[in-house]
């Protein structure tokens, strides 16, 4: 169980990263559509990588990042950092649709994609925040891994030795 949950502490910190890298990517295609706001192959994007964030988030609240295990709690070290990247999202979110919704020569387009520029930052913060505490309690299960494994070693090992003293063998 525990190398499951090690395995499933790097797929959740690989996704961190993952939305890391989403974040950037809207901000870009937020950029783009203040160049061209009409552009069909700049909104896809921006549409599909917001489905994918919102997605990947809510994997990371529920605990559920893989797909044959469900890490029954986080670190709780991780609960603010990914609550905070709820809320800094659902703000975010609503200024992307803003720009993907809203002609460009509209106010509310300009401050929409001036957030979205100036919080992309936040969010990757939060992100690299998120990612490493994931990381750190991979490693905390990696060490408990070895641990067991010398365990069980020291207890195989106990074993045989019980064994042959049982039989009068020498050790």
């Amino acid at each position: 169980i525990y190398q499951k949950q090690t395995d499933s502490l790097e797929t959740s910190a690989d996704i961190a990263r993952d939305q890391q890298v989403r974040a950037q990517q809207m901000a870009r295609f937020s950029q783009q559509l203040t160049v061209n706001p009409t552009d069909p192959t700049t909104q896809t994007r921006l549409n599909q990588t917001i489905t994918a964030y919102e997605h990947d988030l809510s994997r990371l609240e529920s605990r559920s990042t893989t797909t044959e295990f469900r890490l029954g709690t986080a670190p709780a070290r991780l609960t603010g950092d990914i609550q905070a990247n709820r809320e800094l999202w659902t703000a975010y979110r609503h200024r992307l649709r803003t720009v993907r919704t809203n002609p460009a020569v509209n106010s509310s387009y300009a401050d929409s994609s001036s957030y979205v520029a100036t919080h992309q930052q936040d969010i990757d913060s939060q992100l690299d925040r998120i990612a490493d505490q994931y990381e750190r309690s991979e490693g905390e299960f990696a060490t408990e891994l070895d641990v067991i494994a010398q365990l069980q070693l020291l207890n195989s090992q106990i074993s045989s030795y019980t064994t042959l003293i049982a039989n009068n063998e020498q050790i």
